[in-house]
C-alpha cells in the first residue's frame, strides 16, 4: 500500500511538472516555457474563501502557481513573481507595495494600493446609485455585477423585503428585518449561497480568474516584446 501511495505522489509531481513545462507565457510567441507565478498575501479569511482546492487545481494545469508571500520579510527579497496579489490593508503595507512597484515595473500588483482606496470608501462608490434617486420597491432581490478583467457576469442575491407604507405607519422607530443575506436556508432560490464568503461569491470564478492572470502576464510580456530597441549612436 505504502509503495503504491509513493508512486502515485510520484507520478502526480512528474503531470505537475510536464504542465509547467508545456506551458508558455509567450501565447504562441517563441519564449521560454515557464510557470507564472502569483504571490498572494491575503488575510485568513480570503486565503480560505479564496484558494480554493478546484482553483489551485485549474491554476496549476494552466501553469500558474500559488506562491505565499511572507509578510515579516521584505517583499523584494521573495519571488520572483509575475504577478502580486494581495487582500492586506494598512500604511505601512502600502507603502511595501509602492516601494516594490518602483523598483520591481515587470510584476503586475493587483490591485494597485491607490485604486483600492476608491473601493474602500463606500460612500463614495455608492453615490452614483444615490444620484438615479430609485424610490420604487425592487422586490427584495438585488442585482451584484462582477467584473474581472474583461469579463462581466451579473448574479441575483436576496436583499431586504419591502416594506408597505402600511407597516411603517404601525412601526416606531427601527424596523427589524431577518438576516436573510447570511441565512443560506432562506435563500434556496438564490443564484449562489450566501455563506461563500470574498472572491468565492463569483459563481465559476476559478475559469475566469486564472485567464484573467494569464491575460495580464500575455499582455506585459507583449508590450515588452513590442517595445522599439534604441540603437547606440
Amino acid at each position: 500500500m505504502r509503495l503504491k501511495e509513493e508512486t502515485e505522489y510520484e507520478e502526480e509531481k512528474r503531470e505537475e511538472s510536464m504542465v509547467v513545462q508545456k506551458y508558455s507565457i509567450g501565447g504562441g510567441l517563441p519564449q521560454p516555457t515557464k510557470a507564472v507565478v502569483v504571490g498572494y498575501a491575503l488575510t485568513s479569511k480570503k486565503k480560505k474563501s479564496f484558494l480554493q482546492p478546484k482553483l489551485e487545481g485549474l491554476a496549476r494545469n494552466k501553469g500558474i502557481l500559488f506562491v505565499a508571500i511572507d509578510p515579516n520579510r521584505p517583499l523584494s527579497e521573495q519571488g520572483p513573481f509575475d504577478i502580486v496579489l494581495h487582500k492586506l490593508s494598512g500604511k505601512e503595507w502600502r507603502q511595501i507595495l509602492e516601494d516594490y512597484r518602483k523598483t520591481h515595473p515587470e510584476v503586475t500588483v493587483l490591485d494597485p494600493p491607490d485604486a483600492i482606496q476608491h473601493v474602500y470608501n463606500r460612500q463614495f462608490m455608492l453615490q452614483d446609485v444615490a444620484d438615479l434617486n430609485l424610490s420604487d420597491a425592487y422586490g427584495g432581490v438585488l442585482f451584484k455585477v462582477y467584473i474581472v478583467g474583461e469579463a462581466i457576469k451579473v448574479v441575483r442575491r436576496f436583499s431586504l423585503p419591502d416594506v408597505s407604507k402600511r407597516e411603517l405607519s404601525t412601526n416606531a422607530g427601527v424596523f427589524r428585518f431577518p438576516r436573510v443575506s447570511c441565512a443560506a436556508a432562506s435563500a434556496d432560490d438564490a443564484d449562489l449561497d450566501p455563506g461563500v464568503a470574498g472572491y468565492g461569491k463569483m459563481p465559476g470564478y476559478e475559469h475566469i480568474f486564472t485567464d484573467f492572470l494569464l491575460g495580464l502576464v500575455q499582455s506585459k510580456h507583449k508590450k515588452r516584446v513590442a517595445k522599439p530597441v534604441e540603437e547606440p549612436v
